[in-house]
């Protein structure tokens, strides 16, 4: 993976979606998705041109713009144990998908070039560090993965829709992280 790319999508900013129930349930019966999903492909934009200033006046001009969405709930640390179980468990499956059976497997894995289109070497530390930094994610001192905005949704067939979203902003609603 190239590191522009990583880097783009392990530190753009998050926002947190609280949906009400019936949000929810229309979109898992229309799209068999939730609020957060649908609403994905839509975070990511490319082919734009939007002059920007920084406080020290410097300008310059963001090209693509990425954002990651995070339904409420899930915005959250797991505890260590749990987070140690997780890694063990995606170790074992991926030393199983990644065994060779004999050592002369080996030997012809390690002769032969790799195809131009995979350039990863190491597939199993990939998907180690890709859910290593997911459960370390939300951390208390860490700030690169608390929300910057909230989106609030409610179904448009909604009978009070002040009232649901007073509630959906209720602090009990709010994840221990955004919890004052």
């Amino acid at each position: 993976m190239e590191l522009q790319s990583w880097a783009t999508g392990r530190f753009a900013p998050v926002v947190m979606v609280v949906a009400t129930p019936g949000a929810e349930a229309l979109c898992q019966e229309k799209n068999c998705l939730s609020v957060t999903d649908m609403l994905r492909p839509y975070a990511t934009l490319h082919n734009i041109n939007v002059p920007v200033r920084t406080v020290g006046e410097h300008s310059y001009r963001l090209r693509e713009f990425k954002l990651r969405l995070h339904e409420a709930s899930t915005i959250f640390q797991p505890s260590v144990q749990t987070a140690e179980a997780h890694l063990t468990q995606t170790l074992n499956e991926v030393a199983e998908e990644y065994r060779g059976d004999t050592t002369r497997d080996m030997i012809h894995m390690l002769s032969t070039p790799m195809p131009s289109g995979r350039q990863d070497t190491t597939p199993w530390f990939t998907k180690y560090r890709e859910e290593l930094f997911r459960m370390l994610s939300f951390s208390d001192f860490e700030a690169c993965d608390h929300p910057v905005a909230c989106l609030y949704v409610a179904s448009s067939d909604c009978d009070d829709a002040v009232k649901a979203f007073r509630e959906l902003s209720a602090e009990e609603r709010m994840p221990p992280l955004m919890a004052s």
